[in-house]
């Protein structure tokens, strides 16, 4: 099968359509917002048909360690809705944490890129798979 090359327009408030770009069983497509009319909404952002992977095999891995203290840095950290203020009339609510308080319970997720902190979301999951178990092991000692 040959993937479609789909041309791109970088133009900001061109009208896109979803079709030829996502879903009828195409090559997994990656479409990167820009600002620009799809379906009626302003998309900002990756919109991937597939799912986002990043690489986990145990043989790129040393140094493996358990999380420590995972319960502790889950109820530290908030999860909150809240809209941006770096995008001109974007009412949206967006869901999400703050950067600088997951930075100081989980640092290893947290970069820094042109003065404005990201936070790697999916790398949040191992400590909340920890956090998980360590509740149980709190409920499972209480039903004692």
């Amino acid at each position: 099968i040959k993937p479609k090359v789909l041309k791109t327009v970088s133009t900001i408030n061109k009208e896109y359509s979803m079709d030829g770009l996502l879903g009828n069983n195409k090559v997994p497509a990656l479409y990167v917002g820009n600002g620009s009319l799809m379906n009626g909404k302003n998309v900002q952002g990756l919109i991937c048909e597939n799912d986002i992977a990043a690489f986990s095999d145990i043989r790129i891995k040393k140094d493996i360690r358990e999380i420590p203290d995972s319960l502790n840095k889950v109820l530290n950290m908030s999860g909150v809705i809240y809209k941006r203020s770096d995008i001109l009339n974007d009412e949206k609510n967006y869901m999400g944490v703050i950067a600088q308080d997951v930075e100081k319970y989980c640092p290893e997720v947290v970069e820094e890129v042109n003065g404005i902190k990201t936070v790697a979301y999916g790398n949040l999951v191992g400590v909340l798979i920890e956090a998980i178990k360590e509740m149980y092991e709190i409920i499972k000692d209480g039903n004692k």
